[in-house]
């Protein structure tokens, strides 16, 4: 994983968040997502999205919400394999003993920092699916977690260009 590919990411986030898409997948599952297939799946998909306030207000119809759940789940593949592709090998070189101790600590952190991410990334878009109370609905997700998201985001990249 290098800068230049958390910056991609960055990018495709925020992309992603311009076009509304991050409430598009309603649910997190950490160690699977299934794209949808065929037109029953993506019916199944829009049936549960139409359940929560962004539906309810924006009347996203099936064309729309298919990109922007492909958005959505672009940037969460994405993630998820640039997490892989820099622990797994993290793990490998640690075990070998090929990495110095302070260049170890640091990329360790980033790695620790990069599952925080994850974390904070469903913490941000959930904010976005709840109901505050029968009568408001409330279709964004929390600006302080957005900023929280983006800050960590920004540190990696940091961290990572240093």
């Amino acid at each position: 994983m290098s800068a230049m590919s958390v910056l991609f990411i960055i990018l495709v986030g925020g992309y992603t968040r311009i076009k509304n898409a991050g409430l598009s997948m309603t649910y997190w599952k950490p160690l699977s997502i299934k794209f949808p297939k065929n037109e029953e799946e993506w019916s199944k998909e829009y049936e549960e999205y139409k359940n929560f306030a962004e539906y309810k207000i924006n009347k996203t119809g099936l064309k729309e919400f298919k990109f922007i759940f492909f958005m959505e789940y672009f940037h969460r593949m994405l993630a998820r394999s640039m997490g892989l592709v820099f622990v797994l090998p993290l793990i490998y070189f640690n075990c070998r003993g090929y990495i110095k101790s302070r260049l170890n600590k640091v990329l360790i952190k980033v790695g620790l920092l990069g599952g925080l991410q994850a974390v904070i990334g469903w913490w941000m878009v959930k904010s976005g699916l709840e109901k505050k109370h029968d009568y408001q609905i409330r279709p964004k997700v929390s600006t302080y977690r957005l900023i929280t998201h983006l800050s960590i985001a920004i540190t990696i990249y940091s961290t990572l260009l240093w």
